[in-house]
């Protein structure tokens, strides 16, 4: 060890003692960030303390002295986390070819291999759902959350049996749909109906029935959810979205959105309030984002000016 290390080791442990700015000897510790800070003066005495707390635990969570090893656990597949996979390669270990008879051998074993994996018909099920889950959610640009709440919604439902008679594609979009109204994210069933491979008709009918049968507890949706989606795929200022806020406030007080499409009476506010701050959109656009017919919006915007008195050249 040379000379200019020994000061620094004995300099270093000085500080341990008392800080060398102010002489306390009251320190507070950072084990996030590695430092030892004095409380007096804020002096960093140390920038390099080694994290010495247990490591993050990924598995069950009641048990949370255990140490993290391996991958996290897949809550939905409990088996897939520590499962092995056999490689569809023509190659061992040693890079030597596979013949082609313990090619035919191999493919065999690994189709048994990946229907033992998943020994419950739930499951199998569940993972046959999940490609049609992950590309609704993809091509919706839904958050993780809608994702894992999906996922949940349909292995209660594949428990229960619901899945017998109807098709897996159905259920998996209801299901989406369900996690949306749970989690106030603002998807009407026809982006979903147009994202999905059924009809909306359908959709409609496997929501009803998934929300009997589970018992979720769903409110109704607020026109005021969809507005700030809305205003930003049209472009408007933020005063136009702030008056189509108003419009939707006073005709809810008037109870004008009572037994309507959300999105109907939504579009028809942002309609409005495009005309009376001068950012007019046609009709024909703003129906194309609220995913409602130009009929809808006329007959929305006519409610809303006869009940709040408002003359818009329409």
């Amino acid at each position: 060890m040379t000379s200019e290390s020994i000061t620094n080791a004995s300099h270093k442990d000085c500080f341990d003692d008392c800080c060398p700015d102010c002489g306390s000897k009251s320190f507070s510790t950072d084990p996030v960030r590695g430092e030892r800070v004095c409380k007096i003066c804020g002096l960093v005495i140390d920038d390099m303390i080694m994290d010495d707390r247990a490591e993050p635990n990924y598995g069950d969570e009641k048990s949370q002295a255990r140490n993290h090893h391996g991958m996290p656990v897949n809550r939905f597949f409990p088996s897939s986390s520590l499962s092995t996979d056999i490689s569809s390669g023509n190659r061992d270990g040693n890079g030597n070819l596979i013949s082609y008879t313990n090619r035919i051998k191999f493919c065999r074993l690994k189709k048994v291999h990946r229907r033992n994996c998943i020994q419950k018909g739930v499951e199998r099920n569940l993972k046959s759902a999940m490609s049609e889950i992950d590309r609704l959610i993809s091509a919706m640009n839904l958050p993780v959350n809608v994702h894992d709440m999906t996922t949940e919604i349909y292995r209660k439902a594949a428990k229960k049996n619901l899945v017998k008679g109807r098709s897996i594609d159905g259920l998996a979009a209801a299901s989406v749909y369900t996690a949306c109204r749970q989690l106030n994210v603002p998807r009407t069933m026809t982006e979903i109906a147009n994202h999905s491979r059924i009809h909306k008709n359908e959709l409609m009918r496997i929501s009803r029935m998934l929300n009997r049968a589970l018992r979720l507890k769903i409110g109704l949706a607020s026109p005021k959810e969809y507005l700030p989606r809305f205003c930003s795929e049209l472009g408007l200022s933020i005063e136009a979205e702030r008056k189509a806020r108003e419009i939707l406030e006073d005709s809810m007080r008037l109870n004008i959105d009572s037994g309507r499409c959300p999105a109907g009476i939504t579009a028809a506010a942002i309609f409005l309030a495009t005309v009376l701050c001068g950012e007019r959109r046609t009709k024909k656009s703003v129906s194309n984002v609220a995913k409602v017919t130009e009929v809808t919006i006329r007959n929305r915007l006519k409610e809303i000016s006869e009940g709040l008195g408002i003359n818009a050249c329409a």
